[in-house]
């Protein structure tokens, strides 16, 4: 078995059937249920499980391309070492899955320092791809899915890694082990200041505060800890314009019409939060 698909072979533990939600196994170089629905393991080490075509988003290959780029030079860092720290902290922890994971870049970076078992999934097929295509080590669970139902079995997760993404804290609670953990990680209103300066009259919504999804978390999870991450970050010409297009900041403004020049720098700001059920 090559390793893009031994990485499934412990499948019937963890995957259930999308449509019929039986275990799932590997046979030959697809998981199947005993009902026979079957879902094929792509070469690049990844399996489709969505049930309907993607519906359309403001992501494309060139925006997780510069995704990778820009988390790649590290600028985003601080976050990566702030979960790091928390899932080495916490040994009850080994099976953690990556909700909303785009191009891969935090699934990727644990699983190689932290030797935990990672499971990551997008609703984007390019995403997931370029994501599987860039695991050297093949050693991530990758697959494409929708975040309302994620087909894993209940109480499969020690930990729900929700960074820069929507969340579905009824599907997390079922997903989660006792005592399982959720991190959340949500810009605070410092984060890409700079560049909310220079486009403040074309945003939808200017004056933005990320309390709102705090208070949602917290309706559903008890907060253990809630701690601001932050860094400054110097750009380099190359490094701004793929800032600029990879960031969802700018998705509904004309970039073309911003003199995007005297940009030398970043705030990047985060809110890390952990809840328990």
């Amino acid at each position: 078995m090559n390793n893009n698909l031994s990485r499934f072979a412990d499948s019937k533990v963890y995957f259930q059937c999308p449509i019929c939600t039986k275990s799932m196994d590997i046979q030959g170089n697809s998981l199947i249920c005993r009902h026979g629905h079957c879902f094929d393991i792509s070469r690049y080490g990844y399996v489709n499980l969505l049930l309907k075509s993607s519906p359309k988003t403001n992501y494309s290959k060139r925006s997780f391309d510069n995704r990778h780029q820009i988390l790649e030079y590290g600028m985003y860092d601080v976050v990566l070492e702030k979960i790091i720290q928390f899932i080495s902290d916490t040994p009850s922890i080994r099976n953690i899955l990556d909700v909303g994971c785009g191009e891969g870049f935090y699934a990727r970076q644990i699983q190689q320092r932290t030797e935990r078992n990672i499971f990551a999934f997008d609703l984007s097929r390019e995403a997931i791809q370029i994501a599987s295509k860039k695991d050297k080590r093949k050693a991530v669970k990758w697959f494409v899915t929708d975040l309302s139902k994620i087909p894993l079995k209940d109480g499969s997760m020690d930990c729900i890694l929700d960074i820069f993404s929507p969340a579905h804290y009824k599907e997390f609670q079922r997903l989660l082990s006792p005592n399982g953990y959720v991190v959340k990680v949500i810009p605070t209103k410092n984060h890409l200041r700079e560049i909310r300066t220079k486009v403040q009259a074309h945003l939808k919504n200017p004056d933005y505060s990320n309390e709102s999804v705090v208070e949602y978390f917290e309706k559903y999870l008890k907060t253990i800890s809630r701690e601001t991450v932050s860094a400054t970050v110097q750009l380099s010409s190359e490094q701004r314009m793929s800032f600029i297009e990879m960031t969802p900041l700018l998705f509904c403004v004309e970039k073309d019409c911003v003199d995007w020049r005297t940009l030398t720098h970043l705030t990047i700001e985060a809110d890390v939060l952990i809840g328990m059920y």
